[in-house]
């Protein structure tokens, strides 16, 4: 999907509904967790299509971007100004072997 960054804040922040965005955040890995209870490792790293993630990619992309986004907001509370560092998703999905990870470990 293609959009633009103000395109991404708006379809982030319609997701909320206007609910605590931390309060969101703590609760998603359960949330995750109910969802994939009872599915087999085959039917987590399956791809739905060719060019669409399995759920254990999403799973291993968002155990990475935690991490980075952690990082990020170091940088950006330690010195006013920072820049944040573009990324290419696809490029740290191969690079660090999405397809490949546990899932379960990832969540």
């Amino acid at each position: 999907m293609r959009e633009t960054p103000a395109e991404y804040t708006k379809r982030m922040l319609d997701y909320t509904r206007n609910q605590d965005a931390l309060k969101i955040q703590q609760s998603t890995a359960k949330k995750i967790e109910r969802a994939i209870r009872g599915s087999t490792r085959k039917q987590l790293i399956t791809r739905p299509a060719p060019d669409k993630w399995s759920i254990g990619e999403i799973l291993a992309h968002l155990a990475e971007a935690g991490l980075v986004g952690g990082y990020r907001t170091r940088l950006t509370l330690g010195a006013n100004g920072t820049a944040i560092q573009a990324s290419d998703q696809d490029v740290w999905a191969r690079n660090s072997d999405y397809a490949h990870q546990d899932p379960h470990q990832s969540l």
